[in-house]
């Protein structure tokens, strides 16, 4: 079937620790088939647009999505969107798309999947019979969807997964903070790259970097500016406030002055493109590049005035 849709014959969804089984079976298909390996894919595309680039994999792009599954899959910031990202699609156009292979023994799979969308026979037919399954499937699936579609198939205008689909998708995925606490560390990497160009571009500035686990406070003279995440729910991303401070160390008490305080949670601004958003009294979103930028900024500002 030559249908312009799908990029990919087959996708691989996997746990980190499975990573060298999915690359074996890999190996055995890469002649035959258009493989995607989400583990030597991403390294190679820029942060935010990873989970969007799994959601389009997955959702829309391949023909077959093989899961590798053991009880973990599902847990972790990617695979909790290729799960996702599955089940919409499930929604839309039915299973014949996916393939579950347990891993686990006894061999389960999730109460969703369909029987005969089950493989358990890799543990006697090695890696070797699940690339002639996947092969098999992949013809399959090329003979049912080259037939005309029955109504109870969603209409071709309706499959696509759409913006508020994708941002769905992601909010969904984070209920954990798993990409949330992401976004938190790219936070701390763009405080600690405007520091250093600061430091470089301006001769005499000094700007002290402090990283523990999830505060990062940076100084400069009396004053600091510190970030740090409290998670007042693990289940919800929204309950998780971003806090940032404004300080003055006074030489005559232990701990130093707090001039302003500052409450964001993370925000899905459109996949792809995450960020913070202000709690109190405002809609206004900002990447962690702005919010890292500014909040320098504004340490500078302060600490030139006492000179």
């Amino acid at each position: 079937m030559n249908n312009p849709k799908y990029i990919y014959d087959v996708v691989f969804a996997f746990s980190k620790k499975d990573e060298h089984l999915a690359d074996q079976i890999n190996n055995l298909l890469y002649d035959s088939l258009n493989t995607f390996l989400f583990s030597k894919k991403l390294e190679e595309i820029a942060r935010p647009n990873r989970e969007l680039k799994i959601m389009e994999t997955v959702g829309k792009e391949s023909k077959i999505v093989v899961v590798l599954f053991n009880k973990k899959w599902g847990n972790s910031p990617w695979t909790k969107i290729e799960e996702q990202a599955i089940r919409k699609r499930a929604g839309k156009e039915g299973y014949n798309f996916l393939l579950f292979i347990p891993l686990d023994h006894p061999p389960t799979a999730p109460k969703y999947v369909p029987k005969d969308q089950i493989w358990e026979g890799l543990g006697d037919s090695g890696i070797k019979g699940a690339a002639a399954v996947i092969k098999e499937r992949v013809r399959l699936f090329e003979h049912k969807t080259s037939e005309k579609l029955p109504s109870t198939v969603a209409s071709d205008e309706h499959k696509n997964l759409d913006v508020d689909s994708e941002k769905l998708i992601i909010l969904d995925a984070v209920n954990s903070l798993d990409i949330s606490m992401l976004e938190l560390t790219d936070l701390f990497h763009e405080l600690k790259i405007f520091k250093t160009k600061i430091e470089k571009d301006k001769e005499g500035i000094s700007i002290n970097y402090r990283l523990i686990h999830k505060t990062c406070t940076l100084h400069c003279g009396k004053y600091s500016i510190k970030f740090h995440m409290q998670s007042a729910n693990n289940k919800t991303h929204k309950e998780s406030k971003l806090y940032y401070e404004l300080l003055k160390q006074d030489n005559k008490a232990h701990e130093p002055s707090i001039l302003a305080v500052e409450a964001y949670h993370f925000e899905v601004k459109k996949p792809g493109e995450y960020g913070w958003m202000r709690d109190v009294g405002s809609t206004s979103y900002i990447s962690s590049k702005e919010l890292a930028e500014k909040s320098i900024k504004l340490l500078l500002k302060n600490a030139h005035s006492e000179k």
